[in-house]
This record gives C-alpha cells, sequence and structure tokens, in this order.
C-alpha cells in the first residue's frame, strides 16, 4: 500500500523537525562544553604562567631543587587536575554526539515509510543513500580537469594552475606566488 503525497510530506516534516530538535539540543550542549574546555584552557595557562615565575624565583634565589618547593608542587597538582578536567569535559562532547546520532538514527527508523521498514533487513543501496551515483551515470567518473588556466573576469589574471583550488583564496595565494617566482626568474614548479 503506497502512502499519500500527504501523509509523505506530514511525515518527512515531522522528522526533519525533530532532527532539527537534535541537532540544535545538541549544539547547545557541545557549546556549553566547549566554553567549559575554554575556561579550563585559560586557567591552564595561568597556572603555567605562575608555575614558570614561581621556578624563576627560585633559581634565581639559588634554590638547588625548584621542584621540591611546597607552592610549585600546589602548582603542579592544579594543573594536574584542570588537565583532568580537560580530558573529562572532551570526552563529555563526544558522548554528546554518540547520544545525539543514535537518537538521530532513531528518529529516522520511526518516520521511515511502511514499505521501506519491512524492507530494513536488507536495505538497499537507493534507500541508505538516495543522493548516490547511479552506475555508469556522467557522476560517477571523476570530473576533466581545466585544460587551460582559468582567468579573474575582472582582470584577466590566472587564478591558479590547480583546477581544484579555482576561485578559492587558496588558489588565488597559489596564483599571485606564482607569479612572483615568475617575475623573480624562478620557473621550478611548485611542489
Amino acid at each position: 500500500m503506497e502512502e499519500s503525497l500527504g501523509t509523505r510530506l506530514l511525515r518527512q516534516i515531522k522528522e526533519i523537525g525533530e532532527l532539527a530538535g537534535i541537532k540544535t539540543e545538541e549544539y547547545a550542549k557541545i557549546s556549553k562544553k566547549r566554553l567549559d574546555v575554554l575556561s579550563l584552557d585559560r586557567e591552564v595557562a595561568k597556572e603555567k604562567t605562575t608555575l614558570g615565575a614561581r621556578i624563576f624565583d627560585l633559581v634565581e634565589r639559588g634554590e638547588v631543587e625548584p621542584l621540591e618547593d611546597v607552592n610549585v608542587k600546589a602548582i603542579l597538582e592544579r594543573i594536574r587536575k584542570l588537565n583532568g578536567d580537560l580530558v573529562a569535559c572532551e570526552a563529555e562532547i563526544a558522548e554528546i554526539r554518540e547520544a545525539a546520532q543514535a537518537r538521530s538514527r532513531d528518529v529516522r527508523r520511526r518516520y521511515q515509510p511502511p514499505e521501506e521498514a519491512a524492507g530494513a533487513a536488507a536495505p538497499s543501496s537507493e534507500a541508505t543513500d538516495a543522493y548516490a551515483p547511479r552506475p555508469g551515470s556522467a557522476s560517477d567518473e571523476a570530473p576533466e580537469p581545466a585544460t587551460s588556466e582559468p582567468t579573474d573576469p575582472a582582470g584577466g589574471e590566472t587564478l591558479g594552475s590547480d583546477p581544484w583550488r579555482v576561485g578559492t583564496a587558496a588558489g588565488a595565494e597559489e596564483a599571485a606566488e606564482e607569479r612572483d617566482d615568475e617575475e623573480r626568474g624562478d620557473r621550478t614548479p611548485p611542489a
């Protein structure tokens, strides 16, 4: 039994809405954790600066073993604790991502059309990736590189010899470097 267009559109809108909610929640939680990571990074940097200043003071005073100083040991312990907190934050970010991916998979399964759900045990390549190129299609083959160097329509100068970087800032920088090399007489090809 094929579902009607209206039913299919409603199902897809609900699915998109739930997926958007999951992504929004994921990004909000991850952003909060990244702020925590930045704060911890700043604290670590501050403690390392304090540690360096304390060791410098001890060395200037002629202390033989600055690492035996009580203040130095306390600072080192705080740095170790902060580094542990950083690792914990990164692990929490990974858990948040995994949980969001699992929830997204569940939503997709829940809103899967009945005819696809029946064949879910052995999904076809068409069901799993609607944007996959069809075998033998033009998109199945690698694109041909440009035969001549593209030029900037405004100035007529070349944008670079790499056809895959045409129109990018990196391609423009590469073209400028190539022109500079040619003006200096350096004709060695870039690596």
